[in-house]
């Protein structure tokens, strides 16, 4: 079956907009386009209305570029059992209040039993003391849970250092 990858809102944000003057934003970027460009046909791709929330703010022209990206993408519906997840997630994981949206797009793609949570949110999501607790919360718990990557990591080694 083909893999299915839950689309987090930072990910629409690197393929719309003007390429950024860090080196190292730009490279994010320049992985999220191509990957977007090249493989995402690979995969079965959902959203949340978390998602369409999150990339509705900001400089409405490119706000409506990322809308429309994204526009044919089924929508997976957050329920309450979602939200009560996310709530123990945020706690257990120790994330701040201020990551409540991180770890709704965590438990919607858990719940749904998605195969990746494709991010560029190396701050709660793709960051290694969070995937080492994830993997602590699974062993004990048995919950499912995706695996959280980011578009380099999804592409495999298609670099020109192979």
């Amino acid at each position: 079956m083909t893999p299915s990858v839950y689309v987090e809102s930072t990910i629409p944000s690197f393929v719309v907009g003007e390429m950024s003057p860090v080196i190292v934003t730009a490279a994010h970027q320049i992985a999220t386009r191509q990957w977007w460009g090249e493989h995402r046909q690979d995969y079965r791709l959902y959203i949340s209305r978390l998602v369409v929330q999150e990339i509705s703010r900001g400089e409405p022209k490119l706000s409506r570029q990322r809308l429309a990206l994204v526009a044919d993408l089924p929508q997976l519906v957050i329920v309450d059992r979602v939200l009560d997840f996310a709530r123990e997630l945020r706690t257990y994981l120790g994330l701040a209040h201020a990551a409540e949206q991180d770890a709704i797009h965590l438990a919607v793609a858990s719940h749904y039993r998605i195969d990746y949570l494709l991010t560029w949110n190396l701050a709660h999501l793709a960051n290694g003391h969070v995937r080492r607790a994830i993997d602590r919360f699974h062993a004990r718990r048995g919950t499912y849970f995706p695996t959280i990557c980011t578009p380099d990591e999804l592409m495999g080694s298609e670099n020109e250092y192979d």
